[in-house]
Formats: C-alpha cells, structure tokens, sequence
C-alpha cells in the first residue's frame, strides 16, 4: 500500500474486482488480510502459444549468435561472391 500510496481499503476494492473479473485467480484470507494465488494449469492455446515463444527466442539467439561469428554479411557481397 505504501509503495503506491494507497490506503488499505483502495487496495482491498482493486484487488477484490481484479478477482470479481477473473484478472487475478486468487482469494482473499481474511484473519492476515493477505491474498492467496491460486494456480491454474494453462489452457491449450495458451501452452501452444508458449512452445511457439520459446522457438523464436531459440531461433532468434541462434540467428544473433551467427551475426556474432560473421557468418553473414548482410547481402553487400552478394553479386561479387556469385561471380
């Protein structure tokens, strides 16, 4: 609360309607005022969507790896190494 300079009851409607709308899988405990995360395994898209970031990243390291040894030149010799 401090960190963003709210009070307690701010906190406690914003987190309360994040929860309401399904932003945040979570609960409230009451007796330590705390929220409680829930976990929820993703769905199939959303495990798809995350194999397909992890090959770009994988294909984008490899790609700047490759820039890094000069294996490339960006096209300028193109029509002299043909020759």
């Amino acid at each position: 609360c401090k960190l963003f300079d709210l009070s307690d009851d701010q906190v406690h409607s914003i987190v309360s309607k994040m929860i309401i709308d399904e932003d945040l899988l979570a609960s409230w405990d009451q007796p330590t005022a705390s929220v409680v995360l829930h976990r929820r395994e993703p769905t199939h898209l959303q495990a798809l969507a995350l194999q397909f970031a992890g090959r770009l990243e994988k294909m984008v390291v490899d790609n700047e790896r490759a820039l890094s040894f000069g294996g490339f030149d960006g096209g300028n010799n193109r029509g002299q190494r043909d020759r």
